[in-house]
């Protein structure tokens, strides 16, 4: 995907956890705004033999260095029945709770299943498709919400059927890059999707400094 590009901060107050842990599509004007679930979230670590071995997805973090990767799985049950190209927008946020070294992430859809109670760096599904690439995060993200344009890898799960819908990993796009992600568990800025339109417009009224940080 290509063809991003960065802007500014956002101002604005904390949103409840019940709505950040939902997210909606931008859909025709003939249809009302989908709402979906963020229903899994996990980081695995092949930092050692233990933690390669090990689970957390019960950790209030996400993540995303040389040897740690995160998942997110989203609920589209709900989506109305659209055709690919009637989904004109869909954006991933995702609150950097820590940067401890700024760099870049690249997001792939996952090839298969896995459970966040369950899933381990030796049992963790491989990559799949590229959705960004080198999706900057500056020292500025800390305390602020990265926002990646994810609409075409929604249309390609709505165009091959949602049983193709396995989430999202995150990865470090610059080896050196270290970056920590607020979970679900966390209870209150865990990653969503949203028509940006809306989430800006939202954002101003709720929500900390929104930084809009995508791909070159």
């Amino acid at each position: 995907m290509s063809g991003a590009t960065a802007g500014p901060f956002r101002h604005a107050r904390r949103m409840p956890a019940a709505v950040l842990l939902a997210a909606s599509f931008f859909l025709p004007e003939s249809a009302s705004a989908a709402r979906v679930v963020l229903t899994g979230d996990a980081f695995v670590s092949g930092h050692s033999a233990e933690e390669r071995a090990k689970n957390f997805g019960a950790d209030k973090k996400l993540v995303v260095n040389s040897n740690r990767r995160s998942f997110l799985q989203f609920d589209f049950s709900s989506l109305p029945a659209v055709s690919p190209g009637e989904i004109r927008k869909a954006t991933l946020y995702l609150f950097a709770g820590k940067v401890e070294m700024p760099g870049s992430i690249d997001i792939h859809a996952l090839a298969a299943s896995w459970d966040e109670k369950t899933v381990t760096f030796d049992t963790a599904p491989v990559a799949g498709a590229l959705v960004q690439a080198g999706v900057r995060i500056p020292a500025g993200a800390e305390n602020n919400y990265v926002i990646v344009d994810v609409t075409a890898q929604v249309q390609n799960w709505v165009a091959l059927g949602l049983a193709w819908n396995h989430g999202l990993q995150l990865a470090p796009g610059a080896a050196a890059t270290n970056v920590t992600f607020d979970s679900k568990e966390s209870g209150a800025r865990a990653a969503f999707i949203a028509n940006p339109d809306q989430a800006i417009e939202a954002a101003e009224r709720h929500w900390p400094e929104v930084l809009r940080t995508l791909a070159p």
